[in-house]
């Protein structure tokens, strides 16, 4: 699961330490503005994941930054986040060798 780490005055920093349970976030109240990702990729890589969804079987699709390229990261990285979505999750893919921590700023919508 993810770790919410509150900045104060509506900003906070959502935190997966991967592998493990990395659950989806409901961003609802909140706009993801950057991800940094970091760690062992072990030739794999790391999707951040986004849905509008709202039921718990919600269909995920891989997002963008605000050039159009997709959020796939393969070595550490910190990225702007382009769409705004209801849900977010990053996912492995690749060897269980992978240790990774995915770190997303969120400030909420006033």
């Amino acid at each position: 699961m993810f770790n919410f780490i509150d900045l104060r005055d509506g900003k906070a920093v959502l935190v997966w330490e991967l592998p493990g349970d990395g659950g989806p976030f409901p961003l609802a109240k909140y706009k993801a503005y950057s991800v940094q990702v970091s760690g062992e990729f072990a030739g794999g890589r790391v999707d951040l994941m986004g849905s509008n969804e709202t039921d718990a079987d919600s269909n995920f699709a891989l997002l963008n930054d605000p050039n159009g390229n997709p959020l796939a990261f393969f070595s550490p990285k910190i990225e702007q986040i382009m769409e705004d979505v209801v849900k977010i999750v990053p996912k492995l893919v690749g060897p269980p060798e992978m240790k990774v921590k995915v770190s997303i700023f969120i400030s909420m919508v006033r």
